[in-house]
C-alpha cells in the first residue's frame, strides 16, 4: 500500500521551518597556492555589494573569484527544517525547467555539487527531460525504483507526470515527503511505497550510512543486503541499518503505461527489472534509466546484469552512454545508462557489450 502524502507542509506532524530563512553559502574554492594575494574582505565592501547587485557580469566576476566564494552577494537562499526524525534538511529552489522545491539532507556528500549548480546530475537531468517531457505534458506516468531524496520524482511531477516511487529508506523518505508537500498539486500525483523492489518476496535489511567522523554519508551507497549480499556501500561510514518487504513492479502497476521506467539500487537492477517482465512485454514502456554496477565480487551478479541488457536489448532497447564503461571491460565501478525503445531490436551482432564469459 502506498504512503499517504498530505498536500501541505502543515499537515505533515513534525517538521519545523527553521526562521529566519539562511543563505546558502558556496563552498570555498581554491586559490592554487596564491592564497596571500586573496582578499578577504573585498566581498564584504559595501561598495562592492552594490555594485554587484546592480550589475550582473561584475556579480559573476565577483563571486568566481575565491577569495568571494563566502559572500552572501554570491549565496542562493535556502529554508532550513527540523524533520520529525530529528534530521536537518535544507530546502532549494532547483535551477530547472520549470523549477521546483526540493528538499535534501545538507550533510549528505553528493549533494555539494547540487547546491551550488541547483540541478543535481545536469547531463542525467536533461537526458530525463527529453525523454519525459511530451509523456508528462499528457500527464503520463514514470516509475522511480529507488528514489533517495526524490530528484527524479519531483522533476517529473514538474514536468506534468504521475509518479510511483519506491524508496524504503525513512530518512530518504521524510525527505521526499517534505519536496513533495512544498509543491503544490504534487502530492495528488504522486504514490510513495516503503518498500524495496526485489524479485523473492521477503522482508531485507538494509545499510544506510550515516555522517560521523570524517565521513558523510552518500545517497548513492545505500546497500541491501539481498540473495548476493550487500553490494556496494560505504564501508568507511557509520551505517543504521533497516528492513522493508519487497513488492513487484508487475503488481504494483497492473497494465498501466510508463513513460520512463528507472532502476537505481546499488547493484539490484537485474532483480528489480526481472520484476517488470509483464509490464516490458505488454505495455507501452518507451524510456529506461538504470545504474549498473560491476560487483567484482560477485562474478554471478556482473552475469546477470550482462543478461539482463542482453533481454532488454531483445525488446528493442538500445542503449546510450555505455560505450566507455564497456571499452574498459566493464571496470567502472558503476555508470548510468538511458535506453530508448526502437521499433526493431538490435541484432546480437550489434549489441555494444561483451559476453564477459558469461
Amino acid at each position: 500500500m502506498a504512503l499517504r502524502i498530505p498536500p501541505t507542509v502543515a499537515d505533515v506532524p513534525g517538521y519545523q521551518l527553521q526562521r529566519p530563512p539562511l543563505p546558502l553559502i558556496y563552498t570555498p574554492r581554491s586559490c592554487g597556492g596564491a592564497a596571500p594575494s586573496c582578499d578577504s574582505l573585498l566581498c564584504m565592501h559595501k561598495r562592492e555589494l552594490r555594485r554587484a547587485s546592480r550589475n550582473a557580469s561584475y556579480k559573476a566576476a565577483l563571486c568566481g573569484r575565491c577569495e568571494c566564494a563566502l559572500c552572501l552577494a554570491c549565496a542562493k537562499p535556502r529554508n532550513l527544517w527540523k524533520a520529525p526524525s530529528g534530521q536537518t534538511l535544507e530546502t532549494v529552489t532547483t535551477r530547472t525547467d520549470p523549477p521546483f522545491s526540493f528538499a535534501y539532507n545538507p550533510a549528505d556528500a553528493d549533494m555539494k555539487r547540487m547546491r551550488e549548480q541547483l540541478v543535481l546530475e545536469p547531463v542525467l537531468t536533461h537526458a530525463w527531460h527529453e525523454a519525459t517531457w511530451r509523456c508528462c505534458g499528457s500527464g503520463g506516468l514514470v516509475v522511480d525504483v529507488g528514489g533517495n531524496f526524490g530528484w527524479y520524482t519531483l522533476y517529473s511531477l514538474a514536468l506534468g507526470c504521475r509518479v510511483v516511487v519506491f524508496e524504503p529508506v525513512p530518512l530518504f523518505q521524510e525527505a521526499l515527503r517534505l519536496g513533495v508537500t512544498l509543491n503544490p498539486g504534487f502530492a495528488a500525483r504522486v504514490e510513495l511505497y516503503g518498500n524495496v523492489v526485489y524479485d523473492t518476496p521477503g522482508n531485507y535489511t538494509l545499510r544506510v550510512p550515516l555522517p560521523g567522523g570524517m565521513h558523510k554519508k552518500k545517497l548513492g551507497m545505500t546497500g541491501m543486503n539481498g540473495a548476493r549480499g550487500i553490494l556496494k556501500s560505504d564501508y568507511n561510514a557509520k551505517a543504521a541499518t533497516v528492513s522493508a518487504g519487497a513488492v513487484r513492479i508487475d503488481d504494483v502497476l497492473r497494465g498501466r503505461d510508463v513513460c520512463l521506467l528507472k532502476a537505481d539500487v546499488e547493484g539490484y537492477e537485474p532483480q528489480v527489472m526481472q520484476t517488470a517482465q509483464t509490464l516490458l512485454a505488454t505495455r507501452e514502456v518507451p524510456n529506461l534509466q538504470l545504474e549498473l554496477s560491476r560487483t567484482r565480487k560477485d562474478a554471478e551478479q556482473t552475469c546477470a546484469a550482462v543478461k539482463m541488457l542482453s533481454r532488454l536489448s531483445s525488446l528493442g532497447y538500445e542503449f546510450k552512454q555505455m560505450q566507455l564503461a564497456y571499452d574498459i571491460d566493464f571496470a567502472t565501478h558503476s555508470t548510468n545508462l538511458v535506453a530508448r525503445r526502437r521499433s526493431t531490436p538490435l541484432g546480437a551482432a550489434s549489441l555494444p557489450w561483451p559476453s564477459l564469459g558469461c
